[in-house]
């Protein structure tokens, strides 16, 4: 999701600027150990604390690019990972075998030409039951200097089956943002798409349903408020296949066929309870929508069960919001929050475990991206200088253990994406680089992955 993007960026600066405060600007070695190394290669240090062991880390940098980037991961049922990410200026999946082992790696392609990213938005990953990937994101389109949806599907070879572009008009300004699929295999993308062939007109939200051979079924759009970029960021689907899209213009829902069943729109985009930047649905259909405003509980019809409200601070740049449930319909939010009781004025990192009536049971003081196993115990991964930390937590709220991982090579480091495999391993990649213009001719960046299990 492009809030993904924006966020890594804003984490790597400011753990950088952190960091180099506190080390008095110290890059921490000299020229020659600050070289960055070739091929798979990572030179890191790994701290454990409880019963959590370190499988393998591996490292990837395109041989022609000084900037390759993380934006997702998803695992298949054998334990497999697939890592979105961008490099060489162009959209890559990779994947690699349980042992960390790469398998293959797929430039994305239309029609044989690279697609040349001038712009583009974070994009997502997803599986289907045949262990099938698909992956959606903006990329630019040379004939018109267009921004268009691009969704392609790998089958678990690497051989693309499918592309499929979409553009609203021309020229466009259309950027995906993510993606989801339901049992029978059909996709569903969301994103926002320029109404009209003006920028004046504005964003809408634009959602597209694919089926599984690439085919077009419906295209809906939601009109927003204002001018400004404030196209949907995420999506989920019930078990009855309604789909739920939000972003910062409020919250829509579609039928199966993509007719709009009912909106709750937001006055001020990004600024009131409807708006969000994640959203899920629970096994009763009830809708959890988490955002700048707080966080919030809808039934299947609209109406709003509870909510919890956060002031909203000015200056964050880059809000962010991480939501998840567990089987007994508890929900996890994370990210960096100004409670509306805090004497603080400075908004926390914190990650907030509700029951189902919306009430606190506990917080922990730090955010980052999460996810619950099925014992409802959570696993929050964040940056820390050089590297990432993961900590896994009972669903009390007790840490049970940490692992910290630190590439002597990054200066920054930002978090994209953590998964589990059917197993319990967990996986957490993400992009680490170096920017000490004074030891380097310019900026690298490399994509970092991490497996871990639990003893």
């Amino acid at each position: 999701m492009f809030k993904k993007m924006v966020y890594s960026i804003a984490v790597m600066l400011l753990v950088m600027i952190f960091s180099m405060i506190s080390s008095g600007c110290d890059s921490g070695g000299d020229e020659s150990e600050d070289e960055r190394p070739s091929g798979y290669v990572t030179d890191h240090v790994s701290s454990l604390v409880g019963p959590v062991e370190e499988v393998w880390v591996v490292r990837y940098n395109h041989p022609n690019t000084e900037w390759d980037e993380a934006r997702d991961i998803a695992i298949d049922a054998l334990g497999n990972s697939y890592i979105l990410g961008i490099a060489n200026q162009d959209p890559i999946t990779i994947k690699y075998d349980s042992t960390g082992q790469k398998v293959w790696i797929a430039q994305h392609e239309s029609d044989g030409t690279p697609l040349w990213i001038e712009h583009f938005s974070d994009g997502a990953i997803a599986l289907d039951q045949h262990s099938d990937i698909y992956v959606t994101l903006g990329t630019s389109d040379a004939e018109d200097d267009s921004l268009v949806y691009t969704t392609i599907k790998y089958n678990s070879e690497g051989n693309a089956l499918w592309t499929e572009q979409y553009q609203r008009s021309v020229p466009d300004y259309s950027l995906s943002s993510d993606i989801t699929l339901d049992s029978h295999d059909n996709v569903y993308i969301t994103g926002e798409s320029m109404a009209g062939s003006s920028t004046a007109q504005g964003f809408d939200y634009t959602t597209l349903k694919y089926d599984s051979e690439g085919q077009l079924l419906w295209t809906a759009h939601y009109e927003t408020l204002g001018e400004d970029h404030v196209g949907a960021l995420a999506l989920t689907i019930d078990r009855s296949g309604n789909i739920y899209v939000t972003g910062p213009s409020g919250t829509v829902k579609y039928d199966n066929n993509g007719i709009e069943i009912w909106t709750l729109d937001c006055a001020t985009p990004g600024d009131c309870q409807n708006s969000g930047e994640s959203i899920i649905v629970d096994e009763l259909d009830n809708i959890y929508i988490a955002g700048k405003r707080g966080t919030s509980k809808y039934d299947s019809l609209g109406n709003q069960l509870w909510s919890d409200h956060f002031d909203r601070w000015e200056s964050v740049s880059f809000p962010f919001r991480e939501i998840a449930l567990d089987r007994s319909g508890n929900l996890y939010v994370s990210g960096p929050l100004k409670m509306s009781d805090a004497t603080d004025e400075r908004p926390s990192s914190v990650t907030i475990k509700y029951d189902t009536n919306g009430n606190r049971l506990w917080t922990v003081s730090e955010a980052g991206y999460i996810i619950v196993d099925d014992s409802g115990d959570l696993y929050i991964a964040t940056a820390i200088y050089g590297g990432y930390l993961t900590k896994k937590y009972d669903g009390d709220g007790n840490q049970i253990w940490a692992a910290e991982l630190r590439d002597r090579h990054f200066e920054y480091s930002g978090v994209s994406g953590i998964a589990l495999d059917k197993r319990g391993s967990v996986f957490v990649t993400g992009t680490g680089g170096h920017h000490d213009m004074t030891q380097h001719d310019e900026p690298w960046y490399d994509i970092l992955t991490v497996k871990y299990t639990q003893e």
